[in-house]
């Protein structure tokens, strides 16, 4: 008996050693990298707290890349201050423009919304290619197989944007993500029921499109990708119609995916995922502005406010790293905009790697919502959205549209 509790308790001390080196190892090789990651952007000197009182005394800070070692703080107060403090320069701006300018500005902005009625108007098979050629001059460099396929994948879309219930579909589209209060309108009520100033669909999808429009996609090549977000929409309902979390995350994954792969959206992969990005990225941005504004919540996109709009939308991309993050970080909803920026991007880049396609879409997802890696992960709520991977989203760019 004796020598049985001698080797039992020998037997306790290797036990309880070996478990020690095990767990140092596990620190050394795991929880190390963790911390390491958790506290890359940690390394905060100072937090400037904006207050509404103190807003005039660190404006100039928000936009200094130099201050990126500081952390600002918003406070309620501070935080509605800023956004004043953004559309009022922007307002005096754009009201700073002489006469002449504003007859010029007026002109370009009625020209161009004359050339887009007149293309709807006029629209067919020919007038579609002939827009997606413009925009993919490369197309003239294919070989004659691939264009005549490429002209059926056209013909397709033309066949879809030009029937009676596409507007419908796509503002039921816009409508899907959820996350935006305003009226829900059915399918049977038709586009013309919506409140011009609820943020769901009309105002939002209104302010992307005249965003892309400045940044270069022309008609076509916006309602391609359009589709594709009607298609994920549908898609992510399918998978995860009783998981709201998985299915917003899943649809602005599967748009992504979708129009990164749509020849309908650019000729070649570049060109798909920058469209891509351009469309989905001034989406979140269109929400973030908007819904501080009443006056550009709406679907009625006059020339002052077109400018109004531009020069807001300049001013938030203008936001150094620490302010951006901290601005954009103090509420609930445009948290769901970071965390759509993040799943967009990776959506863009699953759709770039080899062997992707239509038919392993939903398992890349699954696939990276799995893996959950502390930068490749999905985001899965907007408290995910912590001050490293807000960071890491800047850094990256990915809350620019180019």
């Amino acid at each position: 008996m004796r020598g049985f509790k001698v080797n039992k308790r020998v037997k306790n001390t290797l036990t309880k050693t070996v478990a020690s080196i095990l767990t140092i190892t596990f620190m050394l090789q795991v929880a190390t990298p963790i911390l390491a990651f958790g506290n890359q952007y940690q390394n905060i000197d100072t937090t400037i707290y904006v207050t509404e009182e103190s807003l005039d005394d660190v404006w100039d800070s928000l936009f200094d890349e130099e201050y990126e070692d500081y952390e600002f703080e918003f406070t309620e107060e501070g935080l509605d201050a800023f956004w004043d403090r953004v559309f009022e320069e922007a307002y005096e701006y754009v009201e700073s423009y002489t006469d002449k300018e504003w007859a010029e500005i007026e002109r370009e902005f009625e020209e161009r919304q004359e050339e887009e009625a007149e293309f709807l108007s006029n629209l067919s098979p020919e007038s579609l290619w002939e827009s997606y050629v413009d925009a993919n001059p490369e197309v003239q460099d294919m070989n004659q197989e691939a264009i005549e396929s490429l002209q059926e994948d056209i013909q397709e879309l033309y066949e879809v944007i030009s029937h009676d219930e596409f507007d419908v579909m796509i503002q039921e589209f816009y409508e899907s993500f959820g996350d935006y209060e305003g009226t829900v309108v059915s399918r049977y009520q038709g586009i013309q029921a919506t409140s011009a100033y609820s943020i769901t669909g009309g105002a939002v999808a209104a302010w992307t499109n005249n965003f892309s429009i400045e940044d270069g996609l022309n008609f076509a090549t916006r309602r391609a990708i359009e589709l594709t977000g009607s298609h994920a929409a549908v898609e992510a309902n399918r998978f995860y119609g009783n998981n709201a979390m998985r299915q917003d995350a899943f649809r602005h994954y599967g748009w992504n995916f979708r129009a990164s792969i749509d020849m309908t959206v650019g000729a070649n992969l570049t060109a798909r995922r920058n469209n891509a990005r351009i469309f989905t990225t001034n989406r979140e941005l269109a929400s973030i502005i908007i819904r501080r504004d009443p006056n550009l919540n709406t679907t009625n996109i006059t020339a002052a406010r077109e400018r109004t709009g531009r020069q807001v939308r300049q001013t938030v991309l203008s936001l150094s790293r620490a302010s951006w993050h901290s601005a954009t970080n103090a509420s609930n909803s445009t948290r769901d905009d970071l965390m759509d920026l993040w799943n967009n991007h990776w959506g863009r880049h699953d759709a770039g790697v080899s062997g992707a396609s239509l038919g392993n879409i939903h398992s890349r997802f699954v696939t990276r919502w799995n893996g959950n890696g502390a930068l490749t992960g999905i985001q899965r709520t907007n408290t995910t959205m912590t001050l490293a991977r807000r960071n890491h989203l800047f850094d990256n760019r990915w809350h620019r549209p180019r």
